[in-house]
């Protein structure tokens, strides 16, 4: 989708749904899509469109962009590149006519050492005979919960898990946070997880920790 064809499919409209959680929106001289608060492709009157993410490097997110901007992103070994080419998406990237015109980068060594990073961590992680529980002497931004959301305090400040996988911390509360993050009934499986158990959910809760800290750090899961 282009800037004309948004602006025709809007009409006299300030805004209309696309699709699930979707909108297509005016702002100012600029038609948006905008996935639930973020707004993935900024559509200008002179050709370019301006994509991100707002950190939600998820399958839907690649979806809505692929079906409305110029061009379609793939994935490869946790990166996004823009087509089938070897430039890397990164946030607010230009394009125009299917064409990236804004920096074209090829590499990414920042992404490369925490996607490395990452695998150590569930490495260490997968060869505990158990996992420990939430305590209240784990990581606080970990621990911690908003009153309103119930979200961790870490939620609004990934940094600290950069800290986290420096130091291989493995804690309960991290682990908690990622099975709710996967949609477990975390507390039920980590009961489940401190027995003789853990073995056979051993890949699940991996899995789940791999995925909360790509999407906590902004990385394709």
């Amino acid at each position: 989708m282009n800037y004309a064809e948004a602006d025709e499919k809007l009409g006299n409209r300030e805004s209309r749904k696309l699709d699930h959680h979707t909108y297509l929106k005016r702002k100012g001289d600029t038609i948006v899509v905008q996935l639930h608060e973020t707004d993935v492709v900024t559509m200008k009157p002179n050709g370019v469109n301006i994509l991100n993410t707002g950190g939600w490097r998820t399958v839907t997110t690649k979806d809505r962009i692929g079906k409305f901007s110029d061009v379609f992103i793939t994935q490869r070994e946790g990166k996004w590149y823009i087509n089938r080419t070897d430039n890397l998406f990164y946030e607010g990237i230009e394009t125009k006519d299917g064409e990236v015109v804004s920096k074209i980068v090829t590499e990414d060594k920042k992404q490369d050492k925490l996607i490395k990073q990452i695998n150590a961590y569930c490495e260490k992680l997968k060869g505990l005979k158990t996992i420990p529980m939430p305590s209240a002497g784990d990581c606080w931004y970990c621990h911690l919960r908003n009153a309103e959301t119930e979200k961790p305090w870490g939620d609004k400040n990934p940094d600290h898990l950069l800290e986290h996988l420096r130091e291989k911390y493995i804690h309960g509360s991290l682990i908690y946070n990622a099975l709710a993050d996967a949609g477990y009934k975390a507390g039920f499986i980590m009961q489940i997880c401190d027995h003789e158990m853990y073995g056979s959910w051993r890949n699940n809760v991996v899995r789940a920790v791999k995925r909360y800290f790509k999407r906590q750090l902004g990385i394709a899961a």
